[in-house]
């Protein structure tokens, strides 16, 4: 029997006290249909106290498109638009509103997997003002966060591809856009390896952000979290490397209300394989408060942290804790105080997979979360799809093929379980075809797949004969 993996947007309302939490969810929404897969991953609450989601549309066939959804607080969809370049896949990872205006940031993709980042503004009706594409050639560059600045122009994080000494690695990318969209300067930054950026805060004499790098000096393959600080020009102030012998990875960032800047991500469990709750607090001068791993007996990470007040946070992300380890995944909400001690948790559903992803505040002790409905993540390293790359058939058994035009040499697959577990991996072949271990279980897996253009990530269905 073939099993069907759904995706669509979600949205999770809840209402909670500052210190303890509760399982009163107030509304739950999901929009998608039967014909595309839909994902969010950005969220506002608007000055009309409107709720506008953003995120991607994935069509059975055709190209992917930015998704832009407008909702009421309560969770009512008012209408759903799609942009996008003709003869392009569309993708928007972030949003923010400048006095009338919502901006969509992410990127375009070619079917070969050429890429350059992008900007579409709209009005708060969805009506498309300008949309604007940034690239080199021969380069791939993508945009994973933006921030509104004073003088209602924009700063930008996310990666560019560039090449050293014939190898192709992803660097932290920075850019910096007139109100009007057109590019003032751009810069990148990072290491020997992969690096990438994945959220950026506006400061009084600059921007922080953060992001995944990968050292090789460190004699060892994986990850840390790399927290920098820029001037309004783009020269490097301070910045830190916070990790240990472990993987470790982040997601998202804010400034607290003292001027800290506030990490949220995961990291490899130390007694196994299992993702823990990692979080990381870097003061204004760049110095390290603390870095601290919340442990569980499953598998915790987190995607979205926010202050409800001062020295108190709200973290979002997902969890498999209650079910020791097995499906299903729930969503986390987790509350620490200003030293990283977790005051209380709660995974308010239950029976399903469940992604929280970004979480804004909604009145007095309420919130609002986005995520993926039935949809399973990878925190660490999870850059997205891209929507170029296929894996066919679903479900698969011995063996499956991936369909992705000129990315295939020099690259690697990991499957992981629903413990954040790696479980298996492999060199890729040039023809695409996958290979499957005989002993690999019936399930729901994440396929990681690493390029030279970057890291990619699929859901993949496992159904061995009985």
């Amino acid at each position: 029997m073939k099993k069907t993996i759904a995706f669509c947007c979600l949205i999770l309302c809840f209402s909670f006290s500052l210190t303890m939490l509760g399982q009163q969810v107030t509304f739950q929404k999901t929009f998608g249909n039967s014909r595309a897969e839909e994902s969010a991953y950005a969220i506002i609450q608007a000055t009309n106290n409107s709720l506008y989601l953003g995120g991607i549309a994935q069509p059975d066939t055709g190209r992917s498109q930015c998704l832009l959804i407008k909702s009421s607080l309560s969770g009512e969809q008012i209408w759903l638009k799609q942009y996008g370049y003709p003869g392009y896949h569309s993708f928007t990872y972030s949003l923010i509103q400048s006095d009338s205006k919502l901006l969509l940031c992410g990127d375009i993709k070619t079917e070969t997997g050429e890429c350059d980042a992008m900007l579409i503004c709209v009005d708060t009706t969805g009506q498309l003002m300008w949309q604007k594409s940034y690239g080199i050639p021969s380069l791939n560059e993508s945009l994973k966060n933006i921030k509104l600045l004073p003088d209602g122009g924009f700063i930008a994080c996310g990666f560019i591809t560039e090449t050293r000494d014939n190898d192709p690695q992803n660097d932290i990318l920075v850019m910096k856009f007139s109100p009007n969209g057109e590019l003032i300067w751009q810069q990148a930054y990072g290491f020997e390896n992969n690096d990438y950026a994945d959220a950026i805060e506006v400061v009084d004499d600059g921007y922080v952000l953060t992001a995944d790098v990968k050292q090789s000096s460190l004699e060892r393959n994986d990850y840390d979290i790399y927290v920098m600080k820029i001037d309004t020009a783009g020269n490097l102030m301070w910045d830190i490397i916070v990790g240990d012998e472990l993987e470790n990875g982040c997601q998202s960032a804010t400034i607290s209300s003292s001027g800290d800047f506030m990490v949220v991500g995961e990291s490899t469990g130390a007694e196994g394989p299992a993702f823990d709750l990692t979080v990381v607090r870097v003061n204004s001068a760049g110095g390290l408060v603390y870095f601290k791993n919340i442990p569980v007996s499953g598998a915790d990470a987190g995607f979205s942290i926010a202050e409800f007040k001062p020295d108190t946070f709200l973290i979002t992300g997902y969890s498999n804790s209650n079910s020791k380890g097995s499906n299903p995944l729930d969503v986390l909400l987790s509350i620490i105080d200003g030293q990283g001690n977790e005051l209380s948790r709660d995974t308010p559903t239950k029976e399903t997979f469940y992604a929280a992803g970004k979480a804004i505040e909604n009145g007095d002790s309420q919130a609002i979360l986005i995520g993926g409905f039935n949809s399973v993540l990878n925190g660490i390293n999870h850059t997205g799809n891209g929507g170029k790359l296929k894996i066919y058939p679903q479900p698969a058994s011995s063996r499956f093929f991936i369909q992705w035009p000129n990315s295939l040499l020099d690259g690697r697959i990991s499957l992981y379980n629903t413990e954040g577990g790696k479980i298996w991996f492999e060199n890729l072949l040039p023809s695409g075809e996958v290979v499957l271990p005989p002993t690999l279980q019936s399930g729901v897996y994440l396929a990681e797949i690493i390029v030279k253009t970057g890291v990619y990530h699929q859901l993949i269905s496992i159904q061995n004969p009985d």
